[in-house]
């Protein structure tokens, strides 16, 4: 309290303020003083005595409203009405009339008080609206500087990018290509902006465009379709996989921005190394064959006439000492069983089964031998009209169901296995499934490289060679279960 009164007593308005009530009093009874009432009366200028209070009054109490607000003013009003009743009581011959002015000059100041600090507070408010404007108008300006610099950042990105991106209205016309669309379409932009991005490309591209557009109209991101093929200005063909954003504004699409991923290098290497694949597997096919019939035709037709001229030597066994006898019969028995391993490896290699009799016939055949050899329980069931495959297909097949039942043998530890063959227009679906240990898939196809699992890499390589799709399903202590489907 004795704080706030120091500070106030510091302030040189309010000593004003009270010069101006003192000289204010001094002239309203300046009548009850000789000398000021000598000087009054000779001054040059007559106004009325009271009249002249009633200005001076006034004017401390609107000058203490301006600086301390309504409470100052109310304060001096009070202070000078109070100053104006000993007249009022004890000096004026109409002290009813003095009293009442008294009252009403009391309520003048409350109100001028109360006038002068409302337009106070309004100037305030005026000020402090003043100040958020200035303040929004800079927000609002850094914002469009970083709105700018975004813009030109994005520009910058947009127009350097190495991948193809066309900015599109609804209805699918270019509004906006980079460098990367010209390079890749061999159109300029004032051309690509005059079309529509359905144009670029035709029949069934066209149509999946025009799909996943539909799509992007719906608030749907499409991170990436099949390949398409895209017409370039030469006449030559270009392949790209296409993402599509949508452009929001508020809750309504108003633009779509397609992302064009060029393939064409990438599928001309992957048609290459498919190729080089096809011809490897087929060589490795050619040579199994090769191997199978040299080993067929000439190891085992040796070993057979080696065991039928022991087997002459030892038709009259009287002529030769026992012990001989019985090293020829040890001899002939691992001839015959070198026989039978050369046969089994030769049917290995390539079964003659498969090319004779077919694919089913082949298959039964892989199963007998699993059965009989690791003890294994089989089954196999066929739904369909049954017929042969052609020949490439029909050696696919073959050794995929091959692969998964070696697999099956040397890693799944399973007591059964069943295959099923299901023929129908459309395509041939082979399942194998067995009741093993199983294993954790990895997912992505690279981890199974890296995890030693080959057999499944090269399954699937051999199933996309002639179009095929295959699945292998499996988890830990549930079995696997391989699915492939060739298409007819």
């Amino acid at each position: 309290m004795k704080q706030t009164l120091r500070q106030t007593l510091k302030v040189p308005h309010l000593w004003i303020i009270l010069a101006i009530m003192a000289f204010g009093s001094i002239v309203y009874y300046a009548d009850q003083i000789p000398i000021l009432d000598d000087i009054v009366s000779q001054a040059p200028i007559q106004l009325a005595r009271y009249s002249t209070h009633r200005i001076l009054s006034i004017i401390p109490v609107a000058y203490a409203a301006f600086i301390f607000r309504f409470r100052g003013g109310a304060i001096i009003a009070t202070v000078v009405s109070l100053g104006l009743l000993p007249r009022a009581l004890f000096i004026s011959s109409q002290r009813p009339e003095a009293l009442a002015e008294t009252v009403a000059f009391f309520a003048m100041g409350v109100f001028v008080s109360w006038l002068i600090d409302r337009q106070q507070q309004s100037l305030r408010r005026l000020e402090n609206t003043q100040l958020e404007l200035m303040a929004s108008l800079k927000t609002v300006q850094d914002q469009q500087y970083q709105l700018q610099l975004s813009e030109e950042r994005y520009r910058g990105l947009f127009e350097n990018a190495g991948e193809a991106i066309f900015v599109c209205s609804t209805d699918g016309e270019i509004t906006s290509a980079n460098n990367a669309c010209e390079l890749l379409t061999g159109y300029d932009y004032d051309s690509l902006i005059a079309t529509t991005i359905y144009e670029l490309f035709s029949g069934e591209g066209k149509e999946t465009v025009r799909r996943i557009f539909s799509e992007g109209l719906g608030g749907r991101t499409i991170s990436g379709t099949d390949e398409l093929s895209l017409a370039r200005k030469d006449g030559s063909e270009a392949f790209i996989r296409l993402a599509v954003s949508p452009l929001p504004s508020g809750n309504q699409t108003i633009a779509l921005q397609a992302i064009a991923t060029d393939v064409t290098e990438e599928r001309r290497l992957r048609s290459n190394m498919e190729y080089y694949i096809t011809q490897i597997t087929r060589a490795q096919e050619d040579e199994r064959l090769r191997i199978s019939r040299e080993l067929h035709d000439d190891t085992a037709q040796v070993l057979a006439g080696l065991s039928r001229d022991i087997a002459s030597l030892t038709t009259d066994e009287s002529i030769l000492p026992q012990n001989v006898v019985e090293d020829l019969k040890t001899l002939r028995e691992t001839a015959n069983s070198m026989l039978e391993g050369v046969r089994r490896f030769s049917q290995d290699l390539r079964p003659s089964i498969l090319d004779d009799l077919g694919l089913v016939p082949a298959l039964e055949w892989l199963l007998d031998n699993i059965e009989k050899q690791h003890d294994i329980k089989t089954g196999i069931s066929i739904t369909g009209n049954q017929r042969r495959p052609v020949p490439e297909k029909e050696l696919i097949i073959f050794r995929v169901a091959q692969e998964a039942l070696s697999n099956v043998r040397r890693h799944s530890n399973a007591s059964t296995v069943e295959m099923s063959i299901d023929i129908d227009e459309a395509a041939l679906t082979l399942i194998i499934s067995d009741n093993g240990r199983g294993f954790d898939i990895p997912q992505r196809a690279s981890d199974l490289v890296q995890s030693g699992k080959l057999g499944i890499v090269g399954m699937r390589e051999r199933a996309r060679l002639v179009g095929g799709t295959l699945i292998v399903q499996s988890e830990s202590g549930k079995g696997t279960t391989v699915t492939l489907r060739v298409p007819e």
